[in-house]
């Protein structure tokens, strides 16, 4: 199974990434990369069941290949991977440390140079 999204890049960066929506933002084309169901969401809740918790080491590192369509042939390789970067960043906005949020984003995108493919790394941890 695959997921499809709108692809932007961040012409703002004055919030969290919880608030990214609130950025001013470019659509730069679409994303499509296969579904991975372990990849941490920020709305996931902290799960007290020790066996659970265990079962994530300190980071969990995700990889990725996607297809990007851009809006225009003109819009630059460069440009698509901080767009990358940004749609995958992930954060919390709580008022207090060790929530247990989810936090992170790209390590890494590699332009495969095939048509539109990109290796994407992403590496996620708990805010413990």
């Amino acid at each position: 199974m695959a997921t499809t999204s709108d692809l932007y890049i961040l012409l703002t960066r004055g919030y969290n990434s919880d608030y990214q929506h609130l950025e001013n933002q470019e659509f730069v084309g679409t994303i499509t990369y296969g579904s991975d169901p372990t990849r941490p969401d920020k709305d996931n809740e902290y799960d007290d069941d020790d066996e659970a918790n265990e079962a994530w080491d300190d980071t969990a590192i995700r990889y990725y290949v996607a297809r990007v369509e851009p809006v225009s042939p003109k819009i630059r390789v460069s440009v698509i991977k901080k767009a990358i970067e940004d749609h995958f960043r992930v954060g919390c906005s709580c008022t207090h440390d060790c929530c247990g949020c989810w936090f992170g984003g790209v390590r890494k995108v590699k332009y495969l140079g095939d048509g539109h493919l990109y290796l994407i790394t992403t590496a996620y941890q708990r805010n413990f």
